[in-house]
């Protein structure tokens, strides 16, 4: 239901999909599409106002009250501890616990300090910007509420991959495959999953392996690792 405010999410889901339509077009080709008038559709079609200014981002220590563990009491982070905590994430964020299980292992393999050539940091490789917007600091310390405290990042990771899925929920995708629409956003971003439903020729776009086929149009030589990206998690 549209309340008529505007949702800090969607502004992070823009300044994301911005930085992965840059990231993901095949270079030197013509993405045929402004990626902010883009950005401003996709606003819109969720009633929100594109002159308003978003609310202050998430507040990741609250978050992470119920399941944190100091960092002062886990100076060794294993990977059998890390994927334990990262299950109980995904619990308390209602997503599968496998699902999340495979998408750190995919991300990051568990790895605290993994750091992409794009930039992407930590075990959920989130980028800076979105980083930011889910409330985490930015720069070396590892204390709670920073990209590379462990729950600080899992946490961010969770919360941002659920409330992809539940957009994809709400434009009445199935709930199984809506984690799979939510988990190929999550590694090409919501831009290019939004521009290649577009060009499924035949409609509704009710499954992930319509998006799947004309991905090559949108992210060309990536899509196969979004692809790929997207199988591992669902299997």
């Amino acid at each position: 239901m549209n309340t008529g405010q505007s949702d800090p999410f969607y502004s992070l889901l823009i300044k994301h999909q911005l930085n992965m339509i840059r990231a993901w077009s095949p270079a030197g080709g013509d993405t045929g599409i402004d990626p902010l008038a883009l950005s401003k559709a996709l606003l819109k079609l969720k009633g929100v106002n594109t002159t308003e200014t978003f609310s202050s981002p998430v507040n990741s220590r609250r978050a992470l009250q119920s399941y944190e563990t100091k960092i002062e009491d886990r100076v060794n982070w294993d990977k059998q501890s890390l994927k334990a905590v990262a299950g109980r994430i995904a619990v308390k964020n209602n997503i599968p616990e496998t699902l999340f299980q495979k998408l750190i292992q995919t991300e990051s393999a568990f790895d605290p300090q993994a750091r992409s050539p794009r930039g992407a940091m930590g075990l959920g490789q989130i980028m800076p910007a979105t980083a930011k917007e889910l409330g985490l600091v930015i720069g070396d310390e590892k204390t709670s509420g920073s990209v590379w405290h462990p729950e600080s990042n899992l946490d961010a990771s969770a919360r941002y991959l659920k409330k992809l899925y539940d957009k994809y929920r709400k434009e009445g995708i199935s709930e199984d495959e809506a984690w799979s629409f939510a988990a190929g956003a999550y590694n090409a971003g919501m831009g290019n999953i939004a521009r290649a439903i577009k060009k499924v020729s035949f409609a509704p776009v009710k499954t992930w392996d319509q998006v799947a086929q004309v991905l090559p149009q949108v992210t060309g030589k990536y899509s196969q690792e979004t692809i790929r990206y997207v199988n591992r998690l669902r299997a």
